[in-house]
């Protein structure tokens, strides 16, 4: 189907139904058949279904079956008896570095890589389960959309459905999940109940919220409660007085989980992967200096350092756009208006554009090195780590020390395992090996 003419029906659905979402049921009353806004919601459940074929079909789902099946696992354990995995509730990983989460009105519940990343430990990550169960349980996604009157937001959730590359869907899919604070109490609040009879430790609650205070703006969602928005003060507090008040006699702390800890470290290099394929260079660098403290893969830490710097050195042009793509990144929708200011503003960024393009051209050299003292770092770690001599490798192979790197580059062959880029590995020695040549 047509995802323009999928933008159409959702407007449709979402403009028709904007005065009844008031009697959308909780998924706790049955039968749901009952509700007279059906025909709506079926539309909706319909669309989202839709959405999430569109994922998959851009490959934007996480696909490791072991943290996929750990995350329903934890979902199943705080999920009522009245709700069936697969059929009133799913969670999937999606391929995003940023810290966000999102429950659809078909129910499923969406949890960014970058998000995941952020847990310390499995109750932290049962928390974040938990609020978004409450979401889908109270059905506060439908009651939102079939409320919302503003067709001028509408026509931005439609966007949802005309996904292009990059990952400008997140903001479109958070207007969908977007919830009032009272929506946003009542999920934390059945958060406390989900976590209390599954045995999670409920102080994990706020304390995954203080968490996400401390999460640089860069790394999060704008306005999301992932971010260190000010009304999550407000909500730690009210969070924590609720436990005092009602779970105070209860003694318990976090689960030891050898499978959060497998799960999380697969995460943490997949989230600083994506940052680095999206040529977000000082982001994944920001990454690695949140998830130092308990991520104890420290050759892989120093290995992933040496790559930022070493794609800032080869990516000028693509380090310069992330430096200027931060700069702008959470303005206010007023900067972006084409007035008089927003011209001055846009010429200001071209001159600051140039200014960081002139840096990374003149500092390639010191990004090489020290991309190099990082890769030598890992390997003192872990002599045994085969990417970093590739890394190695492709410094000299850019500073046509050629010699050195056929060394790394074989050295690299020898040690990895099975290595997906061989073709491409051995095309680079060969190509050395005839520089080389004419060079002598």
């Amino acid at each position: 189907m047509d995802l323009k003419f999928l933008a159409v029906l959702f407007l449709i659905a979402v403009t028709n139904a904007c005065t009844t979402a008031s009697h959308v049921k909780p998924l706790s009353d049955s039968p749901q058949e009952n509700d007279p806004d059906q025909e709506e919601i079926s539309k909706l459940i319909q669309l989202s279904d839709d959405y999430h074929k569109e994922l998959k079909r851009k490959g934007l789902l996480y696909r490791d079956e072991a943290t996929n099946q750990y995350l329903n696992r934890i979902g199943e354990k705080l999920a009522p008896n009245f709700l069936q995995l697969d059929e009133d509730l799913n969670f999937y990983i999606i391929k995003d570095a940023t810290a966000n989460a999102a429950a659809l009105p078909n129910g499923n519940v969406y949890i960014n890589i970058g998000l995941l990343s952020v847990a310390e430990n499995e109750d932290q990550l049962a928390a974040i389960l938990a609020h978004e169960l409450g979401h889908v349980i109270y059905r506060h996604s439908l009651k939102a959309t079939l409320t919302r009157q503003d067709t001028r937001r509408a026509a931005n959730i439609a966007d949802i459905f005309l996904l292009g590359t990059g990952l400008s869907y997140i903001s479109a899919q958070s207007t969908l999940a977007h919830y009032s604070r009272e929506q946003e109490r009542e999920a934390d609040m059945m958060s406390l109940t989900y976590m209390h009879q599954a045995g999670y430790d409920v102080q994990q609650i706020p304390e995954i919220f203080r968490i996400f205070q401390t999460l640089p703006e860069s790394l999060t969602v704008k306005h999301s409660i992932y971010s260190s928005h000010p009304d999550n003060k407000e909500r730690i507090d009210y969070l924590q007085e609720k436990i005092d008040e009602e779970y105070s006699g209860i003694k318990s702390k976090p689960v030891e989980s050898e499978a959060f800890n497998n799960s999380r470290s697969k995460i943490v290099e997949e989230n600083v992967r994506i940052r680095l394929n999206d040529h977000q260079y000082e982001l994944a660098l920001l990454t690695l200096d949140q998830v130092e403290q308990y991520y104890k893969k420290a050759a892989l830490i120093q290995y992933y350092r040496g790559e930022a710097y070493r794609l800032k050195a080869e990516n000028p042009i693509k380090a310069a756009k992330e430096m200027e793509w931060l700069s702008r990144a959470y303005d206010d929708e007023e900067d972006r208006e084409y007035d008089e200011s927003g011209q001055e503003r846009d010429a200001e960024r071209d001159t600051k554009v140039k200014q960081d393009l002139d840096y990374f051209n003149n500092n390639k050299a010191a990004h090489y090195d020290k991309a190099r003292s990082f890769y030598d770092e890992a390997l003192q770690l872990k002599p045994d780590l085969a990417r970093a001599y590739k890394g190695m490798g492709l410094i000299c192979y850019s500073r046509k020390d050629y010699t050195k790197a056929i060394h790394y580059f074989n050295t690299y062959l020898d040690m990895a395992e099975a290595p997906s880029d061989r073709l491409y590995i051995n095309r680079l020695i060969r190509n050395s090996k005839q520089m080389d040549k004419k060079h002598d």
